[in-house]
């Protein structure tokens, strides 16, 4: 599903033909690696970062490196009774167009 022509909505299921597209129509030259940057939330379980990479490496596995980025995130609980207080606390800033 393309949402414009530069962001494509990839998901579980398709990552590995969206990579062997991607990998397959790029002029590369003969010593060139691939690398894989996984960034993911540090509080993701490890598992499904681990089968990201394997669909990703099943799409194309030759002279690629792998990289991982655990970002540190924060949690901010607006469900509770003091919703309007939590969003207060949080820096929005609106977005001028």
């Amino acid at each position: 599903m393309t949402l414009s022509k530069d962001l494509i909505l990839i998901t579980m299921d398709n990552i590995a033909e969206e990579v062997r597209t991607l990998i397959y129509n790029h002029p590369f030259s003969v010593d060139e690696h691939v690398t894989y940057r996984v960034y993911a939330d540090k509080h993701l379980d490890l598992g499904y970062i681990m089968d990201t990479e394997q669909k990703l490496l099943k799409g194309y596995s030759y002279k690629v490196k792998r990289e991982r980025y655990l970002l540190e995130t924060v949690n901010t609980n607006i469900d509770g009774p003091n919703w309007l207080k939590a969003l207060e606390g949080l820096d929005l800033n609106p977005v001028k167009g």
